[in-house]
């Protein structure tokens, strides 16, 4: 059992940052939002508890994987093409294929 009794609740952004509209000579850092978020909590006008299960849980971490392996191959790609243009970057500039004037057999 854990130590502590937790409880998770879904706050809407939106309704945060309206609340701290009440609040308006207060800065804007990260102490001073979490206090305003304990605030929106202390006055207790909840919508809803969330309860986590195993299944929320095995999902959430499927999904953290694949957003990590998508970076990472985007990470690789981009270090690829990188390399592919340093080591042919000079193509671009040369005529590899010579002109040809004059009638084109393939053309006809």
């Amino acid at each position: 059992m854990a130590p502590f009794s937790t409880k998770i609740h879904i706050l809407n952004a939106k309704t945060v940052h309206n609340f701290k509209k009440s609040y308006n000579d207060l800065p804007k850092n990260d102490d001073v939002d979490a206090w305003v978020i304990a605030d929106k909590l202390r006055f207790g006008r909840l919508l809803q508890e969330v309860f986590m299960d195993e299944l929320f849980l095995a999902l959430q971490r499927l999904t953290r994987t694949r957003f990590h392996l998508v970076n990472t191959i985007k990470r690789e790609k981009t270090y690829f093409l990188n390399n592919l243009f340093l080591k042919f970057s000079s193509l671009r500039q040369e005529k590899i294929f010579p002109i040809i004037s004059g009638p084109q057999p393939w053309r006809l």
